[in-house]
């Protein structure tokens, strides 16, 4: 019989163990790094729209709500089906047997694009967040947030275009019904302050002032 090979006592680099989960960076992961062309203000502006969300969207800050992006999509969604059903039923049946049907289909395609478009320019409008969280403070208080965003263009006064913030904060109890506080600040900060030469996104920087501009806006604070 053979002898039984002994397995080698475990060393320290072959143990496994969970580390600690690091502080949240003011940088960007690599991963996460944002380049954009410096010159163009639209692909600034979502850049920074979507770093607001996120920023906003960390456990320590709010839950977001997808409230108008699911609107969106159930729209959008039914807008094709129908669009393609009706289409659909249109090359199966003849012309005159399947012409009111695709009628429908055509009406109630542009009866939801419609309504995309009117909810997208009433509703939401420029919002680019909401969110809300829940507090235990003697009571249950329940807080929301919403912002919106937009860009501000070059002027004699403001030489260079600003990416311009409005945040909106409530504070309830009571199911809604007693309010605690509520604030609104605007606040704009030059798109040469938050990307580089190259266009790289400075996320500290973009984090410092989203994060000032919220705590001014829970606590009543005024604009810089």
């Amino acid at each position: 019989m053979a002898p039984r090979k002994r397995n080698p006592p475990a060393t320290q680099s072959s143990l496994s163990f969970s580390p600690t989960p690091a502080a949240a960076s003011d940088a960007a992961p690599a991963d996460d790094e944002v380049k954009i062309n410096p010159l163009d203000l639209v692909a600034a502006k979502h850049a920074c729209d979507d770093a607001v969300k996120k920023i906003l969207s960390e456990p320590q800050h709010y839950k977001p709500s997808h409230l108008h992006t699911d609107t969106h999509l159930v729209l959008g969604w039914t807008a094709c089906i129908i669009a393609g059903a009706a289409s659909y039923y249109g090359y199966k049946v003849p012309f005159e047997e399947s012409k009111n049907v695709v009628a429908v289909g055509v009406a109630l395609y542009a009866l939801l694009q419609t309504l995309l478009t009117l909810h997208s320019y009433y509703i939401q409008r420029n919002v680019i967040f909401t969110g809300r969280r829940k507090t235990l403070s003697g009571r249950i208080e329940t807080s929301s947030l919403r912002v919106r965003s937009r860009t501000i263009p070059a002027s004699p006064a403001s030489p260079s275009p600003s990416y311009a913030l409005v945040v909106a904060h409530r504070r309830t109890a009571n199911g809604g019904k007693s309010l605690i506080h509520s604030g609104r600040e605007e606040s704009q900060r030059a798109y040469e302050r938050l990307f580089d030469a190259e266009g790289r996104l400075d996320w500290k920087g973009l984090r410092e002032w989203v994060e000032g501009v919220k705590e001014r806006v829970e606590g009543g604070g005024k604009a810089e």
